[in-house]
């Protein structure tokens, strides 16, 4: 029922970002099981764009963007692992014109190994908890 009433809470505007994230983050799954990483940011950043926000605006806008793709990755049709969601989430802002930051980071405790990835809108994280980088030691790349 409280996934009713959040669903119901959205706006039109962020219906549409809900359902494209929905549609692009299958297809960015399809374009990283054929590719390396950057061919899928670079045939996603070759796709056309929406509005550019305005710079006041942006961290807010980031963080929308940020919880409409995550809400369509963790409840939709198609459920999406970290690195999906930031390949998403990093075109929508890019798209915006909001400067962001892929960040990938590993971990290791004992014998396990763990990888992830994160994106950040200046200095803050937006699709992960605050603490990730402190988590996964983020490679510079």
């Amino acid at each position: 029922m409280n996934q009713v009433k959040q669903l119901s809470a959205l706006s039109p505007y962020e219906w549409r970002l809900l359902l494209a994230a929905s549609v692009m983050l299958p297809v960015t799954a399809l374009w990283l099981r054929l590719q390396s990483m950057q061919k899928a940011r670079s045939g996603l950043a070759g796709i056309p764009g929406f509005r550019a926000v305005p710079e006041n605006d942006a961290l807010v806008e980031a963080r929308r963007v940020a919880r409409m793709v995550n809400a369509a990755a963790g409840h939709g049709l198609y459920r999406a692992n970290c690195l999906k969601r930031c390949l998403v989430l990093e075109w929508f802002l890019e798209r915006r014109g909001i400067a962001c930051e892929l960040k990938i980071g590993a971990t290791r405790e004992g014998e396990e190994f763990g990888a992830h990835a994160w994106v950040e809108c200046r200095g803050e994280v937006l699709n992960d908890r605050a603490d990730v980088g402190e988590r996964f030691g983020s490679f510079d790349r």
